[in-house]
């Protein structure tokens, strides 16, 4: 499978876990609902870390053998830092699952965090052309 065939099922896969993220955040800051959805916000996360993982694997590999082939290794590169946006995610993600498990405690802490500084997936920048990096990164 080609770099760019990778990358763009990543992109897909990012597009389809911001969806899910955003009917999580919802769902959260409901007292009862937000408590019943935290679980599976945690398996999420759980998901976005391995997949995160597997993906900063597999770049690195594919960047290392273009290094060394003489190849330009900036896919592989770009690879790593937005798989490694996933294991961010997936923290993100398992923290905020303890506390919607929790119920009013999201209401006050969530919504205003969501509102001001919720980490966003590269996709969401890629649609309005804004050149914003990826916390961390």
């Amino acid at each position: 499978m080609e770099i760019e065939n990778v990358k763009n099922r990543f992109s897909q896969l990012e597009n389809v876990e911001f969806e899910i993220e955003k009917t999580f955040n919802t769902l959260g800051y409901i007292p009862v609902v937000g408590s019943a959805s935290s679980p599976f916000r945690l398996v999420m996360g759980q998901l976005q870390q391995d997949i995160g993982v597997l993906g900063v694997l597999f770049f690195a590999t594919t960047a290392i053998i273009d290094a060394v082939t003489g190849n330009s290794a900036d896919a592989g590169v770009e690879g790593i830092q937005r798989s490694f946006s996933q294991v961010l995610h997936g923290c993100g993600n398992i923290g905020r699952s303890a506390l919607e498990a929790l119920p009013l405690l999201p209401l006050i802490t969530c919504l205003p965090y969501d509102q001001i500084a919720r980490m966003k997936y590269t996709g969401e920048y890629e649609t309005r052309d804004e050149a914003i990096p990826h916390p961390g990164l």
